[in-house]
């Protein structure tokens, strides 16, 4: 679709003052002013030279110099200047974005002393950053007990439960950035099923720790740079190989999955083969008199699963490509890192989860301004997700006993009952615990696993028939049977024939005959479907150094993410497609649940199919210019061309059909300006961003009369869906959107040791595709009939952030940070009538509110230790906590809501510990060559929360709005400790050793609550069967080693 004249027009003036790239920073500078140390006069002429590189600089008249466009690491810098005595500084610390002051001066020589050797040390107080940002080093990434970039993110003092100072989870309010690609999945994780879904749901790959040579999360502010975001930018740059080799292996797993264990075996189980805590006791004639409970090595008293197969596996390589003996001239070296997780579930062992990712980075010096860098990235992930209610394993004919816990209602209201309240009468029906009774439950399933073209009740009258044909009974015999038992077959004798074996001999006939079959030990895990989910990116960077002052960088880069997702026949397990979804087999089951859990193998629940492919094309090219000692300008472009597919189905358990299908190809384009202004007494970073999005799509004219009225008479019609303009009623092309984005923050040094920074900014986010696309050609099919809006208007949020920080000394730090958020246009359903019938429409009308202030307190190593304390005190309000409430509380016949609520992030204290204590390679006595106690380490790490919201039990008649989060679970608090020692092995070779403990003191913080009224009443969040979803994670240990060189 071409641009229209008036469309265009604002991107041409824009582009005629402004060319580059919307390009993420990945790289530092590199500042200082060279002086005579006599005298105190600037030195021009001085020559400024990175080690190893042929990058530098010569000092101005004013004795300045500017080193721009350095990848962020620790470099050596070497200055010389004749008459003058040579000045080398070591571990000169160059961050993304920022400058690195090194202000010299030099002693003149007049014989050759020698060269000054010089050990730079980063400011503790960095006087031009001005809004919050983390800076992530790898080694605290790969040797944290926070666990991997993930979790090193969420150190970070603007994380509260993880949302990033009010943002709506799976939304796309936060970016992952990686050498300035954005990773994140162009559609949403709403439903759970997310694209080529990473660790994170702003993430749709898998980023190896070992290839991040630094990162950095933004959250107060954002320059004229980083497009479409609006809560948080974790900013990533890769390592570069070096010029030796280097390389890294790391493996860590769980004590169960080193040393065995049996997690489905080693432990109590019922006749079944359910794994139980309870065992029945038997009198003389053989009837359950009362149960016993143990102590169940696999589950603990939260249905928390204690074993932990965990494996993950890291490695690193790096290293010089030799060009020379080819005879190409220039510098090349090539990076490459990869990692392979597989994990079950801490909650139960049934659901697993293996993911695989492999990154590589190719760099080229072709000249010392030039340089070309060649990147990709490539993850595989697939699992079984876990479903509390399928955890049954059940076998045809044979009882399972399971419990939950029961509650009584006393004069003093309910409570616990224990073994004291249980007479001999009851006895039968409970079982004794620690922490009081437990209603024991019965059942003995008989359903069938039946085969294509057979339903459940054709194993039935096959079984029967040939039951009774074996025994030779008749209609108005004693054991003539027409229905299965409530309990087992008896073991009797009928005309001289084994009951039970006659039973067996029945079943066997029907499955040889391809009717149907029994099963033994069934596990209805496997019944939930399956999810396959990859991703790529490939990326070419070319940079080229116009003058010592100036560079642009030219990005081009293709980044695709695809996942499919099917149901498993149960009779041979092959992928359902959709046409055999809606076989008889899955619909007339007969029994499928009992005591809220699923025992009939046929059942597959929510019957789905998906495939969805999205590619991402970005064209980036940005120039930036040092243009005079105080202002570094920075301008550019970005052209994104999207192709998104998607074809999902699902037919819900009543047999509606809700389908979700659409490929387009929408573009994007955005320009900027941005100068950061240094002088003495104050760091000005202003900028200014315009962003074009079209849809590239149709929309109905009308949306109260949206199809052709072919469509309406026929529902069943979705032969075009995917050619809307066959199917919408007078289409029409979707609106493009456009936005100005006026960014600025100011930093005011006070004292060396003081700063104060003020953050103000506007900020726009388109909203996921999905609230675009989704359904968008009006799939009326289904009892709830929702619809994407590809009209809809970006997200905008207004943030201001006002913060202090005070250096107490040279190792210790305070930042004090206010903020507040007005945030509108966020995405929610809305009612919208058509014919006789209504569907849901998402449209621009929630908003929120967040405002808070945060502490944050930082060690630098002194003496081994290191560490930060943060603390965040955040009120969050809006609304609804996301799109779908809208529709909620018109289900539940309440009125719109007029006012705003506590989020789900409400959580007004949020604090987190983190420390690091290492001890040197020397230290200690010498044994033979080696300093035995020396070159070990130990990282502490505590979190704590006062209590997430939740709504309790109202008595509020409809239709008026019941009071929303207006209670608090409990606080909730969690200890990570790591623990590592190293040995040298030979030469560069060392090894480490390391354990890791996560949630150390076993705390069971409660999460969430399926049953409200009853978590109320007893305190049991778990509901009726004590769900141990509610819960958070249980203690896991990990043990591991790593091998550098």
């Amino acid at each position: 679709m071409l641009l229209k004249p008036l469309k265009v027009l604002p991107v041409v003036l824009l582009v005629i003052f402004v060319t580059g790239a919307a390009f993420a920073g990945t790289t530092g500078k590199i500042a200082g002013v060279i002086t005579d140390k006599q005298t105190g006069e600037p030195l021009p002429g001085v020559n400024v030279v990175i080690a190893g590189t042929n990058i530098g600089a010569a000092t101005n008249i004013q004795g300045e110099f500017f080193i721009i466009n350095v990848p962020p690491g620790k470099y050596t810098l070497k200055i010389n200047l004749i008459g003058y005595r040579p000045v080398e500084v070591k571990n000169v610390d160059v961050t993304i974005d920022l400058t690195t002051r090194m202000d010299l001066e030099l002693e003149t020589e007049t014989i050759d002393m020698g060269t000054i050797t010089v050990e730079a040390e980063r400011p503790l107080i960095e006087k031009d950053v001005t809004s919050s940002r983390m800076r992530i080093s790898p080694a605290e990434i790969t040797n944290s007990a926070a666990g991997g970039l993930i979790g090193r993110v969420s150190v970070n003092a603007g994380n509260v439960l993880g949302s990033f100072r009010g943002s709506r989870d799976a939304t796309g309010e936060v970016v992952y950035l990686l050498d300035g690609v954005n990773l994140a999945n162009p559609l949403s994780a709403l439903t759970g099923i997310t694209p080529g879904s990473g660790p994170s749901s702003a993430l749709a790959t898998y980023i190896p720790d070992e290839s991040v040579a630094e990162a950095e999360v933004l959250t107060g502010g954002f320059g004229a740079e980083y497009p479409n975001v609006q809560s948080a930018v974790i900013n990533v740059v890769a390592k570069e190989g070096g010029k030796t080799y280097s390389g890294k292996f790391k493996t860590r797993s769980s004590p169960d999955a080193i040393f065995g264990i049996d997690i489905f075996g080693d432990r109590t189980y019922n006749s079944a083969g359910t794994p139980i805590r309870i065992k029945p006791v038997y009198d003389t004639l053989g009837q359950v008199a009362s149960w016993e409970w143990t102590d169940d090595p696999i589950y603990d008293d939260k249905r928390r699963s204690k074993a932990y197969d965990m494996r993950q596996h890291d490695w690193s390589f790096g290293g010089p490509v030799p060009l020379e003996k080819f005879d190409i001239p220039g510098e090349m070296s090539f990076f490459t890192s990869g990692t392979y997780q597989s994990y079950r579930s801490t909650l139960n062992p049934h659901y697993w989860r293996k993911n695989q990712s492999l990154q590589g980075k190719l760099t080229y010096h072709i000249s010392s301004s030039k340089k070309l860098t060649i990147s990709g990235i490539t993850s595989y992930s697939d699992r079984l997700p876990r479903y509390f209610t399928r955890e049954m394993t059940i076998t045809w004919g044979e009882p399972l006993n399971f419990s939950g816990p029961i509650y009584w209602l006393g004069a003093e209201g309910w409570y616990r009952p224990q073994e004291e309240d249980l007479t001999e009468d009851l006895k039968p029906y409970y079982v004794v615990t620690p922490d009081g009774l437990d209603t024991v439950y019965s059942y003995t399933p008989y359903s069938w696993i039946v085969a294509p073209g057979y339903v459940s009740t054709d194993a039935d009258t096959a079984f029967f028939h040939t039951l009774n044909s074996i025994l030779g009974t008749s209609e108005g015999d004693e054991y003539y049977f027409e229905e299965f038992p409530s309990g087992e077959f008896e073991d009797v004798t009928v005309n001289g024939i084994s009951l039970l074996d006659a039973v067996q001999w029945a079943a066997d006939s029907i499955e040889a005959r391809g009717i149907a079959r029994t099963y033994s030990n069934y596990d209805m895990s496997n019944n939930v479907w399956k999810i396959d989910s990859w991703s790529n990116e490939f990326s070419v960077n070319f940079t080229n150094n116009l003058s010592p002052k100036s560079f642009y960088n030219l990005t081009f880069s293709r980044f695709q993410t695809s996942q499919r997702f099917r149901c498993h026949d149960p009779w041979d397990g092959h992928p359902l497609s959709y046409d055999e979804m809606q076989e008889m087999r899955f619909l007339s089951m007969g029994t499928t649940q009992y005591q809220g859990f699923f025992v009939n193998p046929m059942y597959l629940g929510r019957r789905r199919t998906g495939d969805d492919n999205q590619v991402i094309y970005t064209l980036k090219g940005d120039i930036t210019s040092q243009v005079n000692s105080n202002n570094l300008v920075k301008t550019g472009f970005e052209y994104k061309k999207f192709d998104l597919f998607k074809d999902h189905t699902s037919i819900a358990s009543g047999g509606n059909d809700y389908n979700d299908q659409f490929h387009v190809k929408p573009f994007q384009i955005g320009v900027y300006a941005q100068d950061k202004l240094e002088s003495e007494g104050m760091i000005l970073n202003i900028g200014l961003r315009y962003d074009y999005f079209d849809p590239n799509t149709v929309v109905p004219a009308n949306v109260n009369d949206p199809l052709l009225q072919e469509y309406l008479d026929d529902p069943q019609n979705v032969e075009t869906m995917f050619d809307l303009k066959k199917r919408l009623k007078g289409a029409v092309d979707a609106k493009y959107k456009q936005q100005l984005s006026p960014r600025i923050g100011v930093s005011f040094p006070i004292t060396e040791r003081d700063v104060l920074h003020v953050t103000y900014g506007h900020y726009f986010q388109l909203p996921m595709f999905s609230y675009f696309y989704g359904n968008h050609g009006y799939d009326l099919r289904g009892a709830h009939k929702y619809m994407g809006n590809p009209n809809l208007e970006e997200e905008k949020t207004v943030a201001y952030e006002a913060g202090l920080e005070h250096g107490f000394n040279d190792y210790l730090k305070l930042s004090v940070v206010g903020f507040f958020k007005d945030i509108a246009n966020l995405v929610t359903y809305n009612k919208t009538y058509f014919s006789n019938a209504f569907y849901w429409l998402f449209k621009n009308s929630d908003y929120a509110r967040v405002k808070g202030f945060e502490f944050t307190l930082t060690q630098r190593t002194w003496r081994g230790l290191s560490g930060m304390v943060t603390y965040t005190y955040q009120i969050a309000r809006g609304r609804a906590s996301d799109g779908y409430q809208t529709f909620l509380d018109d289900y539940y016949n309440r009125k719109p809501r007029t006012e705003d609520f506590p989020l789900d992030w409400d959580q007004r204290h949020t604090a987190r510990v983190d420390i690091n204590y290492r001890v040197p390679t020397d230290w200690g006595p010498v044994v033979g060559d080696y300093h035995l106690l020396g070159d070990w380490g130990f990282n502490f790490f505590w979190t704590y929360g006062s209590g997430t919201p939740y709504t309790g039990v109202s008595n509020v008649p409809q239709p008026e709005i019941p009071p929303i989060n207006d209670k608090t679970f409990p606080e909730s608090w969690r200890i990570d400790v790591r623990f590592d020692k190293g040995f040298s092995i030979y030469k560069t070779y060392k090894a480490d050793f390391f354990v890791e403990v996560r949630n150390l003191t076993n705390r069971a913080n409660i999460e969430s609550t399926t049953d409200v009224e009853r978590y109320e009443l007893t305190g049991e969040p778990g509901g009726q069967f004590a769900n141990p979803e509610v819960y958070a994670s249980p203690r896991r240990i990990l043990l591991g080693m790593e091998v550098t060189f």
